[in-house]
């Protein structure tokens, strides 16, 4: 059976963004052979993390691929140590939590409002469903890139799958890539970081663009919609 895959990243809560992609690109929701797939940071800074939530959560698992981003490991480490750090509040957790929980920070606690976020059925539901990376046929999907870290630096680890996510979630996965980090005969899907870094820096164009950056190996997808004010849907057609 073919499917096809919609795949985009780094949506930070601008849902009424993502839905306009989504349709240019010709996702249907009503369509099982259609699959989402988000390589994470799904929540923060934009003003509709609810309705990102609750989107996901609508999708039958065989429907959606939900890659744990840097911003899924911000909320969680807010939630365990029960109060909000100034990054925090630069970064839009501490905004996502007391717009997915309905509690202003400026009439309870930091412990109250992150409590509250640590018992959200629809936010539960949705960290509960991320994973580290996701392998379909020659595509791979992660957030960062993989991990490649040794001793003095990064080099290629054929046991990639079972490295150090916590920190490959930070990196520059068009950075990484043009230092020779690259998996054989397959293709890495990533996010994290403005895909202007691979067009100016890497390609050596002098315009500043978010559209994917597109490599052997590689697509990145973060058009850094914060400021651009676009998302990248990439769509892939698979045979399963």
């Amino acid at each position: 059976m073919k499917k096809t895959f919609f795949i985009t990243s780094d949506v930070h809560s601008y849902y009424d963004i993502l839905m306009g992609e989504l349709k240019k690109t010709g996702y249907d929701y009503n369509n099982d052979s259609h699959i989402f797939v988000s390589l994470g940071d799904l929540l923060d800074r934009g003003n509709k993390p609810k309705e990102c939530l609750e989107f996901v959560n609508s999708l039958s698992p065989e429907r959606k691929i939900l890659i744990r981003g840097n911003h899924e490991d911000l909320m969680e480490q807010a939630i365990r140590a029960k109060y909000f750090t100034h990054t925090d509040f630069y970064n839009g957790t501490a905004q996502t939590a007391q717009l997915v929980t309905g509690i202003s920070l400026g009439t309870a606690p930091d412990h109250a409002v992150l409590f509250a976020m640590s018992d959200n059925k629809s936010y539960n539901d949705y960290i509960n469903s991320c994973i580290d990376y996701a392998i379909v046929g020659n595509h791979v999907f992660v957030h960062g890139w993989i991990p490649c870290f040794d001793e003095v630096g990064i080099s290629y680890d054929p046991n990639w799958e079972i490295g150090d996510w916590d920190s490959a979630r930070w990196l520059n996965g068009m950075e990484t890539w043009a230092k020779g980090i690259k998996i054989p005969d397959k293709t890495i899907y990533c996010g994290h970081w403005h895909t202007s870094y691979g067009h100016q820096n890497i390609h050596g164009e002098s315009e500043e663009r978010f559209d994917p950056f597109l490599d052997e190996g590689i697509v990145a997808l973060d058009a850094c919609c914060a400021y651009s004010g676009t998302l990248n849907v990439y769509k892939i057609e698979v045979e399963e």
